[in-house]
């Protein structure tokens, strides 16, 4: 219903693109059901942890939702016609899961039975978890609706291809706690003490697999970007994508506390922190996006990214003593991150950064890896 609008006053998309545009619009609308359904067929299985059955229908997915647009192509450039074969991928993901989901619990072939008593806990539950899921998308896009209503249409693909890229680092510590939420759940009554072990665990895991990749990203962003679209768009993208770094980097540590949150059963924490930081993140945005361009979007997402990392840990010092621990040191190593992060932004010429790529990598493996336990963090998420 809001797809005119959004093509014709807010994105101010070009007269010959609209009716296009308007289409893809609608056609996502229609896919949204789609998108609800798997997620809920796919939480299934992660409760029943069934992680191996979920990889092999989403590696497959991701990989098709990235080369059907490629197939098209040679039929058609239009943009509601790709969406459509993004579209279609969605819709065999989904039959895969009812497929999956039927067969791990046969039960659900039964005829749905209401029950009331529980109808309290999920309407408490799941009205929290959807306030999360109204605003927390809404934070995430809504950076490219001011560039295109501020700025301009093409400078939101100056930001989206240096966002898209980083951004893409996060998944691998949405992974990782994916993994560990079912055992948040299931251990925080009974044990909590294996909780906070599991907790930390998280924690190192990300540190270590993240900290270096992201560091490597952003010594070497404007060459990489120069390499892949161009001397020009690096000029414009590079300080952009260097904020986004440092922004997945905190996003990518909050993923364990926000997962313990959760998993704690309180997901009205995450739900206010997420209102509360909506406001302040809105006028952040359209301040520094007036006052330095798309870099200064960058820079707005990255603040906000560092004010949830901080509530989310500091709630989960609150409710989980035994995780006590893991939180000052994560938070610890965040401020070191951040230190070499300023520090990376000093060497200008390829051969200066590749020598502190050399001394600093190692320095960040090796503390990874006996500093935090990071071995054992490994082996307990390979065990989970």
């Amino acid at each position: 219903m809001l797809a005119p609008i959004l093509v014709q006053d807010i994105l101010r998309i070009p007269a010959s693109l609209q009716a296009e545009s308007l289409a893809a619009f609608r056609i996502l609308g229609v896919s949204i059901p789609l998108l609800i359904v798997s997620s809920g067929l796919k939480g299934i299985l992660e409760a029943e942890q069934r992680f191996g059955s979920i990889a092999l229908i989403q590696l497959p997915a991701a990989v098709l939702l990235l080369v059907a647009p490629v197939l098209v192509l040679p039929f058609s450039h239009r943009v509601d016609v790709l969406v459509s074969a993004m579209v279609a991928v969605r819709l065999s993901g989904l039959v895969a899961l009812a497929f999956t989901v039927f067969r791990v619990i046969p039960q659900l072939r039964t005829r749905p039975q209401f029950v009331s008593a529980e109808t309290r806990k999920l309407m408490a539950f799941g009205g929290w978890l959807t306030v999360s899921n109204v605003v927390s998308p809404l934070m995430v896009s809504i950076d490219r609706f001011a560039i295109g209503a501020l700025i301009s249409l093409s400078a939101v693909a100056s930001y989206v291809i240096p966002y898209e890229l980083v951004t893409r680092m996060v998944r691998l510590p949405i992974a990782i706690t994916t993994v560990f939420f079912p055992a948040f759940a299931a251990t925080h009554q009974s044990d909590p003490d294996r909780t906070g072990v599991l907790f930390v665990s998280a924690c190192h895991a990300i540190l270590l697999l993240t900290v270096a990749p992201l560091l490597l990203l952003f010594l070497f962003a404007g060459e990489g970007l120069t390499v892949w679209v161009g001397a020009d768009f690096a000029t414009r993208g590079t300080a952009v994508a260097r904020w986004l770094i440092v922004g997945a980097f905190f996003n990518g540590i909050a993923q364990a506390p926000f997962a313990l949150v959760q998993g704690l059963g309180r997901p009205d924490l995450t739900a206010r922190f997420h209102m509360w930081e909506l406001p302040f993140y809105m006028l952040g945005l359209w301040i520094l996006l007036l006052r330095f361009g798309i870099a200064g979007a960058a820079l707005a997402w990255t603040l906000r990214a560092v004010a949830d990392a901080v509530l989310l840990f500091a709630a989960s010092y609150k409710l989980l003593p035994s995780c006590r621990s893991g939180v000052v040191r994560t938070m610890l190593w965040a401020i070191g991150a951040s230190l070499l992060f300023a520090a990376a932004t000093q060497p200008a010429s390829i051969s200066a950064k590749s020598v502190f790529a050399l001394i600093a990598l190692p320095g960040i493996v090796g503390l990874g890896l006996h500093g935090t336990g990071g071995l054992g963090a490994l082996r307990r998420l390979v065990n989970s």
